[in-house]
């Protein structure tokens, strides 16, 4: 059965309560957003595949096919992969550690607390050159690693389950 309150201010006091824990909880549940989000940008730029199996794959083009004498292009052979050190394709994603700079950029960073609590995650200017391959649609002579689209689709599924929680008032 509900608590019944006699007095007025009795009633605010009850309210100010309930609704000071469900910012708090909403807060808390925000910062292991963000936590989650660091997550899975360093797992997405932590890759162990080795720089001489990955050489040229993500160039546009440069290990699926070849050109003929005749300006046709073929798809490579086996052998002609295992003879340029490539194992065929290779996956996207995660992206491999080469010197590290990338990995090391990732940044989680908070400014203001609730109501404007934001926070923001993702790399930083400190990745020098290895910025490029974040680039979403892919540079001239690279393809796009996709990195961007996986981000916001794993944010999606979060912020959507975030929501049910606290904004629709499933949570508290």
């Amino acid at each position: 059965m509900a608590r019944q309150f006699t007095k007025g201010i009795d009633l605010y006091k009850a309210q100010g309560d309930f609704f000071q824990r469900a910012q708090l909880s909403a807060e808390k549940a925000h910062a292991q957003l963000a936590e989650q989000a660091y997550e899975d940008w360093k797992a997405l730029v932590s890759g162990q595949l080795q720089k001489a199996q990955t050489k040229g794959a993500f160039a546009r083009g440069s290990n699926v096919t070849v050109s003929t004498k005749f300006g046709r292009r073929r798809q490579l052979t086996a052998a002609q992969l295992a003879k340029r050190n490539l194992s065929g394709s290779v996956p996207l994603l995660p992206i491999n550690i080469q010197s590290g700079r990338l990995e090391r950029s990732i940044t989680r960073r908070q400014t203001g607390t609730m109501p404007r609590q934001i926070f923001d995650v993702g790399p930083n200017s400190s990745a020098g050159k290895s910025m490029w391959v974040l680039v979403p649609g892919g540079t001239r002579k690279m393809i796009a690693r996709g990195i961007w689209v996986e981000i916001e689709r794993r944010w999606k599924a979060r912020n959507k389950a975030f929501q049910d929680m606290y904004v629709k008032g499933q949570g508290v």
